[in-house]
């Protein structure tokens, strides 16, 4: 999947490249659609590499709690990653670092409450 992935993506600069000098909005539409097609391509993928995570903590001691927020993370960085591209490749750089200050603020309020359970927990542990 990667190798068709990266010949996709490769294919789709080659002509934005072509397409950047004439028509610099069609190019950059180009290179969203193949953006895009590339994420669905990947879909595939997530879902064998979520259906892992679930597996492995269906064996744990996780709470189902715990499942929700690892996948809500993942999610959201992976978002998080590919908009923060799709700024970059608009010329946006201050856009994407406002998107990734976003993306770091998400993630700390969605880990806070595992983070404060875990000091509970080594708090009450005994000496």
């Amino acid at each position: 999947m990667a190798v068709r992935i990266a010949v996709l993506c490769v294919l789709a600069a080659l002509i934005c490249v072509f397409l950047r000098v004439e028509r610099p909005e069609i190019a950059m539409a180009a290179g969203l659609v193949a953006g895009l097609t590339a994420c669905l391509m990947a879909l595939g993928e997530l879902e064998s590499a979520f259906g892992s995570i679930r597996s492995l903590l269906n064996r744990t001691i996780a709470e189902r709690d715990d499942l929700r927020l690892i996948l809500r993370a993942c999610g959201l960085s992976l978002i998080g990653e590919y908009a923060c591209q799709i700024c970059r490749d608009a010329g946006e750089g201050a856009l994407a670092q406002r998107i990734e200050f976003g993306l770091r603020v998400s993630l700390f309020a969605l880990a806070a409450p595992f983070a404060l359970e875990l000091m509970n927990m080594v708090l009450e542990f005994p000496v």
